[in-house]
Order: C-alpha cells, then structure tokens, then sequence
C-alpha cells in the first residue's frame, strides 16, 4: 500500500490553493486498499498543507439526503457543501442500484464540482470505460465486473471524470483475505 501511496502522491503533484488541481480515481477489485488510500491522500491533503476536504461514501450520501426528506430538509445545503468544498472524496462511485434519483445525485455532484473546478478524488470497483449497456452480473455468482464505471454513473459523468481526473488501477491481492 506505501508504494500505491508514493506513486499517487507523485502523480497527482503539489496540492496548490486556487488553482486547477488534476483529481483522480482509484479503482480495482474489492479489498486492493482504494479506500485506505484514499483516506491517507485526504488526510495527506489536511495536514500536510492545510486544505479543506471532505469524504462521503456514496451510499451514506443518499441516506442522508433520504433522511433530509423524510424530515422535510431540502438537500440543497448538503449538495452545496459538497460542491464548494476544495478536495471531495467520494468513495464507492458507481455503487447502488442505479435508480434515476441515484444517477441525477452523482450527476449533480460531479457536474457542480466540474463546473467549479474543484478537486474530486474517488473510489470505485468498476473499470475506467464508457457505456456499454452490459447488465449487472450477479454479485452473489461472480467478482468479475462486466460493466464499467460509464455503465454506473451514465455518460455525461463519465465524460465529466475523464477530463477532471486520472485514473489509477490498484492490483495485488485482496489485503482482507491476508
């Protein structure tokens, strides 16, 4: 995981206040350390030099937007602060069960950070590639991922990821089963 540490660190560059910084997003199999290093880049991020972020796992970010309007809140605070932030970690893009409500939540994430040219940096299982229209595959049969991460998050997003982020494929060996 340390070497995966270096080589992203040095790929993404110096972290510069008010100025275009590059994002990326780490994918691979489940258990190959996306996550943890995602949080290592975040926290390098804060208390090397000072920025302000935020991560939210995807899943966790509908069910407070879920549990907003149950509540009767409008999800705009939330969706603001995640667009306005300096660096977002959104870990697990792609997740979920791809619903209209899901896929117009990461498209309005995404495009409001696009827009702003703020720093997105994230996770996901799913391979770098455009839309397919390959179906699911049963998650309880198979690990093996047919659909890219342009057949989770729609075209537009994936469009939007390639231009503000790079994308870094982490392999090895599943750290869980160690």
């Amino acid at each position: 995981k340390f070497k995966a540490f270096v080589e992203v660190s040095h790929w993404l560059g110096p972290f510069e206040p008010n100025r275009e910084n590059k994002g990326l997003v780490l994918h691979g199999l489940v258990g190959r350390g996306k996550t943890h290093l995602l949080v290592a880049l975040l926290r390098s991020l804060i208390f090397q030099h000072g920025v302000e972020v935020r991560f939210v796992e995807f899943s966790r970010l509908l069910s407070m937007l879920k549990a907003g309007y149950s509540t009767g809140r409008s999800d705009t605070v939330l969706l603001n602060e995640l667009a306005a932030v300096p660096v977002l970690g959104i870990d697990e893009l792609g997740k979920g069960r791809l619903t209209d409500w899901e896929l117009q939540v990461i498209d309005e994430v995404v495009s409001r950070r696009y827009n702003s040219m703020n720093t997105t940096l994230g996770t996901t299982n799913f391979k770098p590639g455009a839309f397919t229209g390959a179906e699911p595959p049963n998650a309880a049969a198979t690990t093996i991922q047919s659909q890219t991460l342009g057949d989770r998050v729609g075209d537009r997003v994936y469009s939007r990821l390639k231009q503000m982020t790079g994308f870094v494929e982490l392999g090895g060996v599943d750290f869980r089963e160690l």
